[in-house]
């Protein structure tokens, strides 16, 4: 979703189209408009969604002789980490967003960088950072499609005021599985029911085990949905997303390190108070 947002802002901002070509593998075995409503976003600019299999790269070889028949720019995660783009972004984040706290500023810069990339050439990413748009994004092309928000308000009618929002990150996100221990949640969620008395907790997580855990040590205040955990079946990331936006629409959200889900669900909708357990 970051980098997707960061694409739509970008193709706002510059007058662009904007073409996606979004990967169905085992880790998201699920087409873009069975998740997000296409129609929506195509309201604010024009987006083109290419499904692609297994065979990616082969696929994204084809794409460039396509596209790159005019001078073009690339990137990748590997040109944002070593941060070899010309501190369009990462760099820019530092020093106007922490030394001067000042968004406008930084928006300002990324935007004169890429305006200058892109006045005579087409770029083409591949990547999972965001790259464009406010950090604190709030997601708000990204329109579930309809059974998903169907299904996501019938969760979200039980709420009561005040829900904490609690993700665990678990299966091969080893960091945060490290970082942000069991014991660390059980702590901070403590501290925050002693705070709001009354308050409810609403759990998401990619691991059974914390479900089944959390939902018997704090059975009188948990909403659980029985979600498929699997990624590479259709349901699996569609209950992903279900639970995401779940955990949007919480008062506050304690949340694992290094965890682009966590990242998301502050932000998606409005921003919100958190605790992410470093």
């Amino acid at each position: 979703m970051r980098v997707i947002d960061s694409g739509i802002r970008l193709a706002i901002d510059f007058d662009l189209k904007l073409e996606i070509y979004w990967m169905k593998n085992d880790d998201l075995f699920c087409g873009f408009e069975d998740l997000f409503d296409l129609n929506f976003i195509n309201q604010f600019v024009s987006v083109r969604v290419y499904e692609t299999d297994k065979n990616h790269e082969s696929h994204l070889q084809q794409i460039k002789k396509i596209i790159f028949r005019k001078k073009h720019f690339y990137f990748n995660d590997e040109i944002l980490v070593n941060k070899n783009i010309n501190s369009i972004y990462h760099k820019a984040y530092i020093d106007f967003v922490k030394r001067f706290n000042n968004v406008d500023n930084y928006q300002s810069l990324i935007k004169s960088k890429w305006s200058n990339i892109l006045s005579d050439c087409d770029i083409i990413g591949k990547t999972y950072s965001r790259f464009y748009g406010p950090i604190n994004s709030n997601y708000h092309y990204f329109r579930l499609q309809h059974l998903i928000s169907k299904k996501s308000f019938l969760i979200l009618n039980k709420f009561p005021n005040n829900v904490l929002g609690v993700h665990i990150r678990r299966s091969d996100n080893k960091i945060a599985t490290l970082t942000s221990t069991r014991n660390k949640f059980i702590d901070s969620i403590n501290w925050y029911l002693k705070s709001n008395p009354g308050a409810k907790i609403f759990l998401a997580s990619d691991d059974i085990s914390e479900k089944i855990y959390f939902e018997k040590y704090y059975a009188e205040y948990i909403i659980i949905y029985e979600s498929e955990l699997v990624r590479n079946k259709q349901m699996g990331i569609k209950d992903a997303l279900l639970e995401l936006f779940c955990l949007s629409h919480c008062s506050f959200i304690i949340g694992s390190y290094f965890s682009s889900f966590t990242e998301v669900a502050i932000c998606y909708n409005k921003e919100k108070d958190y605790l992410i357990l470093e």
